[in-house]
C-alpha cells in the first residue's frame, strides 16, 4: 500500500511540478504548489511560494497570482490572467504534458528493464475449439505458427486473430520434442472498444499464467515501442471515452474509481516493482488524456475557455466561467459517488 501511495504521490507532483515550472518560466507568480486537496498537514513557504501536503490524496493544484478574476485583479504582469491566451494555454497544458512525458520515460524504462509479459505455454482448452481434440497439450509451449517464431501470447494471438477459417501450421515444444499440428482456425464475433464488430479466428487454448518472462530490449528499440505504446493506449482510451458517452459501452464496467484503481494497484505491487510500473505508467498516459477533456475543472475545460476567448476575442464573464466550475464540480462528485459505489460492489459481492 505504502508503494502504491508513493506512485499515485509521483504522478500528481509531476503533473502540478509541470504546471509549476511553467508559470514560473512565463514569469507568473505561484501561490500554493499543493500536492492533495483540503486541509494542510504540513507545509512552508520559499521564494513566495507555499509549498503544502494536503489531506486529500486525490490530486493537486496550484494556485497562481490572479487567476481568479472574480477576486479581484490588481493587473500586475506575474498574473495569470494578464498573460496572453497562448502562454497561458501552455500554462494549462503542461501538466498533462508533463504526465505524458513520465509515460513514456516510464515505459522506457521498463522495455530497457525487462517489460513483465506473458508466454505462450498452453494453460487450458476451450470447449468446442479445434485445439482441444487437436493432439496438444497442457504445458506445450508454441514456438512457431506457420513458420513465424513467436515467444509472447501477444504475438501469437497476432497471428491467430487476422485468420479466421483458415489451417494453421503450429510448432509445440513439449518435453524437449518438437512436434507439428495443423488447426483450423474457428471464427468468432466480437466487439472493439470502437464498437465495431470484428470477426477473429480463434484457436481455442488459454494461456498458462505462470508462464511469464522479463521482455528486455535496448535503447532504440525501447524509445520507438515507448512511442507505438503511448499512441495505442491513448487511441484506445480516447475511442473508450467516445464509445462510453453515445453509450455504446457500459461506465460502470468500463472505468475504475479511487478504489477499484488503489485496490488494483496493490495487487500489481505484490506482483513485483515491474508491474508497478507498467501500471504507474498506463495511469500516466489516462490521467494526462482525462484532464485534457473539455470540461470545466480539468485542464482541458480551462483550455476551452482559452479557446472561446480567442475566437471571442475578449473572455467569458467571471460570472458564467464560476458557474460552468460549480456544474464540473457537481458531475465528477457524481461521477466519484457512481463509481465508487460500483468498485466496492465487484470488491465484496464477487
Amino acid at each position: 500500500m505504502i508503494m502504491v501511495i508513493v506512485a499515485f504521490g509521483f504522478i500528481i507532483f509531476i503533473h502540478e511540478l509541470a504546471h509549476f515550472l511553467v508559470a514560473k518560466k512565463m514569469g507568473v507568480s505561484v501561490e500554493v504548489f499543493s500536492i492533495g486537496f483540503g486541509p494542510k498537514i504540513f507545509s512552508f513557504k520559499r521564494n513566495g511560494t507555499e509549498y503544502r501536503i494536503s489531506s486529500i490524496p486525490l490530486g493537486g493544484y496550484v494556485k497562481m497570482s490572479g487567476e481568479d478574476a472574480s477576486a479581484g485583479l490588481k493587473g500586475g504582469r506575474d498574473e495569470f490572467l494578464s498573460q496572453p491566451p497562448g502562454r497561458r494555454a501552455l500554462i494549462v497544458g503542461a501538466g498533462p504534458l508533463g504526465n505524458y512525458v513520465l509515460g513514456f520515460l516510464l515505459f522506457c524504462f521498463l522495455f530497457i528493464l525487462g517489460l513483465p509479459t506473458l508466454g505462450t505455454t498452453i494453460g487450458g482448452f476451450i470447449e468446442d475449439y479445434p485445439a482441444k481434440n487437436s493432439g496438444l497439450q497442457i504445458k506445450d509451449r508454441i514456438i512457431a505458427v506457420d513458420g513465424q517464431r513467436v515467444s509472447s501470447w501477444e504475438e501469437l494471438t497476432s497471428i491467430v486473430h487476422p485468420r479466421p477459417n483458415e489451417e494453421l501450421t503450429v510448432q509445440v515444444r513439449r518435453n524437449g520434442d518438437t512436434l507439428e499440428f495443423k488447426l483450423v482456425t474457428k471464427d468468432k464475433k466480437i466487439l472493439e472498444l470502437s464498437g465495431e464488430e470484428i470477426t477473429v479466428g480463434l484457436l481455442g487454448i488459454s494461456p498458462d499464467n505462470s508462464d511469464v518472462f522479463m521482455r528486455k530490449v535496448s535503447l532504440p528499440a525501447a524509445l520507438k515501442e515507448s512511442v507505438q505504446t503511448v499512441y495505442q493506449i491513448s487511441k484506445r482510451t480516447l475511442v473508450a471515452i467516445l464509445n462510453i458517452v453515445l453509450g455504446r459501452l457500459s461506465l460502470k464496467d468500463s472505468v475504475s474509481g479511487p478504489v477499484g484503481i488503489i485496490h488494483f494497484s496493490t495487487q500489481m505491487a505484490r506482483e513485483g516493482l515491474n508491474y508497478l510500473l507498467y501500471l504507474a505508467a498506463l495511469i500516466n498516459i489516462s490521467i494526462a488524456i482525462f484532464n485534457l477533456l473539455p470540461i470545466p475543472v480539468l485542464d482541458g475545460g480551462h483550455l476551452m475557455f482559452i479557446a472561446v476567448e480567442k475566437i471571442r476575442r475578449r473572455p467569458l464573464s467571471a460570472k458564467i466561467q464560476e458557474n460552468f466550475a460549480k456544474a464540473g464540480m457537481v458531475f465528477f462528485l457524481a461521477l466519484f459517488l457512481y463509481l465508487t459505489y460500483f468498485d466496492l460492489r465487484k470488491l465484496f459481492l464477487k
